[in-house]
């Protein structure tokens, strides 16, 4: 039972890792042995800065970039496929709002959230 939640050995990526519940679910997997866990975000400073406080749990690498295009997500991908042979954990939280009433959401404020990789 002790090892039951272990993460020993796993390599994770979270999207949208360098602050609020992103933050706190790499936080999580590094306390529970996590490898390596790699964080992206659109903000650079702020990703880059997470990932060293993070770093004190254990190894958070920070990759910046835009999941929200197309070439955002290739080059993210370029650069994980460089540096692991394979991923264990993927979780999305990446987001992006659109702040409108109900009755007034336009389908581009739709695309803009659902379309998030």
């Amino acid at each position: 039972m002790k090892d039951l939640f272990s993460l020993k050995n796993r390599v994770a990526i979270v999207t949208g890792g360098s602050r609020g519940i992103g933050a706190m679910i790499v936080q999580g997997f590094l306390e529970h042995g996590c490898s390596r866990v790699y964080i992206t975000a659109r903000k650079a400073a702020q990703c880059d800065a997470a990932a060293k406080e993070l770093s004190q749990f254990g190894e958070c690498i920070s990759i910046p970039g835009d999941l929200a295009t197309q070439a955002g997500v290739i080059a993210f991908a370029t650069e994980i496929a460089k540096r692991e042979p394979a991923i264990d954990i993927l979780i999305n939280n990446a987001g992006a709002a659109w702040m409108a009433e109900f009755d007034s959401f336009p389908e581009s404020g739709w695309d803009k959230t659902v379309d998030l990789i």
